[in-house]
Parts: C-alpha cells; sequence; structure tokens
C-alpha cells in the first residue's frame, strides 16, 4: 500500500511505473528483472487502475474489455467475460456504451480491464473512488484473489483501513522519499 497526502506524488508513480508516464530523470527502473522500460515486455506484465477510468466512453463495456486484452495478447471468451460482468454486477450493461455508466459503474469496468490481463503486477490508484459498500467487497475479494495468484499489487489509498487485513507492507511517499510503515 502507499500512502501520501495529495500532491505528494503518489499518482505519477504508478503512472511512471506503468509506463503510461515518462520520467524526467531516472536511473533504471527494474520491475520482476526486466530493465527494459518501458518495452513491450515490461508493459505487458503490469496491468494499471488510474484513479481516472481509462475507458472509451463510444464504446461498449464489452468492447473496452477486448480492446484492453488486446493489448495485453490475451483473448477472452464470451464464458469468461460473462464471468467477469457477473462478477462486478455489470453483466445487464455489458453492451451498453460506456458514456452512459455512472461513475460507479465505470469503476467497476475498470476493475473489469483488470480481469482480462495476464499481468503480474497491479497498480491501482484510488481503486475504491467512487464506489458504494457492495462493490468496494467485491474489489477486496479480487485483491485477495490476486495475492493468491501471488501477483503483486500496489495500491494508493486516502484510506487504509479499507485493506486492513490485506497489506502485507505500506509505504508514505513524503517529499519525493518512500518510507515504510510499520503494520
Amino acid at each position: 500500500m502507499l500512502e501520501g497526502n495529495n500532491g505528494s506524488g503518489k499518482s505519477t508513480l504508478l503512472k511512471i511505473l506503468a509506463a503510461a508516464l515518462r520520467p524526467d530523470n531516472f536511473q533504471t527502473i527494474t520491475i520482476r528483472g526486466e530493465t527494459n522500460y518501458p518495452s513491450l515486455n515490461y508493459r505487458a506484465n503490469i496491468a494499471f487502475l488510474s484513479h481516472t477510468p481509462m475507458l472509451y466512453l463510444d464504446l461498449s463495456a464489452e468492447e473496452n474489455l477486448r480492446f484492453t486484452a488486446s493489448i495485453h495478447h490475451q483473448s477472452c471468451s464470451p464464458a469468461n467475460l460473462s464471468k467477469i460482468f457477473r462478477r462486478v454486477n455489470l453483466e445487464k450493461r455489458r453492451s451498453d456504451l460506456v458514456r452512459t455508466f455512472s461513475r460507479g459503474m465505470l469503476q467497476r469496468l475498470a476493475i473489469c480491464q483488470l480481469l482480462v490481463t495476464d499481468a503480474n503486477i497491479f497498480l491501482m490508484d484510488e481503486p475504491f473512488s467512487g464506489l458504494d459498500r457492495n462493490s468496494s467487497g467485491i474489489l477486496i475479494e479480487i485483491i485477495r484473489e490476486l495475492q493468491s495468484l501471488g501477483k503483486t499489487l500496489l495500491i494508493t489509498t486516502h484510506d487504509p483501513t479499507a485493506l486492513t487485513g490485506i497489506v502485507q507492507r505500506s509505504f508514505r511517499l513524503l517529499h519525493g522519499k518512500l518510507e515504510e510503515n510499520n503494520i
């Protein structure tokens, strides 16, 4: 878990790690032995849930997931997509254009994007934003499942209590430096 005040650089750090933003100056970024930043192999290992969902509003929910899967070189069977949509209570809206979705629905669809990848590293920037209690519970289940599969997760949050009992290590970003917190 990564904590920090507003403006401390949490989102920027995750964007850099996800290769969604190029750092101004760096020596080397190494993730799971991959140092060829930001090669296709590097990017294929990472699933990124941005604070602002990265969705195409004029595509359907299903089209968005198929696109995400394709850029991660994954295929999505109709059965797998149905399972993912059911999991986040979007099955009835899978054919609807994303621009018709509420904020919470957009966030749940963005969470679905994580599930169509075969990434080893999951970067989540404020993943509970816009979620109601039920949807937050679903996200907690997904986080626990990813952990049980040996995936690496880095999650930013303003509410560390949401991850009580889940977090293995906690860091705070303060004045551009990472400090490890005691759990």
